[in-house]
């Protein structure tokens, strides 16, 4: 059996929900001065 990413993120939202977990692991913050008073955007 050949496992694929297909496998784990079937969906382009199940995706983009990992990556944010991976990216922001201990909570949003800005990249430029560290502030975590940021706004969602996209």
């Amino acid at each position: 059996m050949v496992l694929t990413i297909d496998c784990f993120m079937p969906s382009e939202c199940e995706c983009a929900e990992a990556l944010r977990r991976v990216r922001w692991l201990s909570g949003v913050q800005c990249v430029y001065c560290g502030g975590r008073s940021v706004v969602k955007r996209g």
